[in-house]
């Protein structure tokens, strides 16, 4: 890991899929890095999280776009879930940093 830069090890400071790329590596040679700071980190063979009703109705609706390659929707959607939140309305926040799907294309 940090080895590989010739710097050698240091305080690693990574976050959601970050912190899952990190961690295992990390684990596997704990003289990589002299620690690790996580936020929310992806954790490898952990079960997937328990939906509630409305990221399940959203998922529902996220997975076959997925699967069917349709991008736009596909960004759409994920617009709604994070800035939104899975039971909000979707364009809830509006304003310059919610672009429309379209542009993002």
């Amino acid at each position: 890991m940090v080895r590989a830069s010739g710097i050698g090890p240091a305080w690693i400071v990574r976050s959601s899929l970050g912190g899952g790329v990190t961690l295992d590596p990390a684990l596997t040679d704990p003289g990589s890095s002299s620690g690790l700071a996580l936020l929310a980190p992806a954790v490898s063979g952990a079960p997937p999280p328990e939906l509630g009703p409305a990221s399940r109705s959203l998922d529902s609706v996220l997975e076959p776009a997925a699967g069917a390659a349709q991008l736009a929707e596909v960004v759409r959607l994920l617009i709604w879930l994070w800035l939104n939140g899975p039971a909000g309305p979707e364009g809830r926040v509006s304003g310059p940093g919610r672009p429309p799907a379209t542009s993002l294309i």
